[in-house]
């Protein structure tokens, strides 16, 4: 199929797509974005095992070392940085609030 055929309203494919198919995905792209964020974010195991340099955890690792040499986890320091580990997905939530709420109202939708 050539990409430059013109079709109903003498829209190509490209205009198609970009818009009517993008517009209409907004949500679910939104959605599918903040996951993955959420995801790799709150990631454990797979960065503790491949990863040798403590200069490249992500937060979630760098929480587990909050201990000192003799095995005393500092518990303030702890609850203060787990806290602080919260904020920028509370900040991507607030930005894409919109589009998060719109995908998941939208998947409950029939014909």
């Amino acid at each position: 199929m050539n990409w430059k055929t013109p079709r109903i309203d003498g829209a190509s494919t490209l205009q198609i797509i970009a818009r009517v198919i993008v517009p209409l995905s907004k949500p679910a792209i939104a959605t599918v974005i903040i996951f993955t964020f959420w995801w790799t974010w709150n990631s454990f195991l797979e960065p503790f095992i491949f990863l040798s340099s403590p200069d490249l955890f992500p937060v979630s690792v760098g929480l587990n070392f909050f201990n000192d040499q003799y095995g005393t986890i500092f518990y303030d320091r702890l609850i203060a940085a787990s806290v602080m580990s919260m904020v920028p997905m509370i900040v991507l939530f607030f930005f894409a609030q919109r589009y998060f709420i719109e995908g998941i109202q939208l998947t409950g939708l029939k014909g």
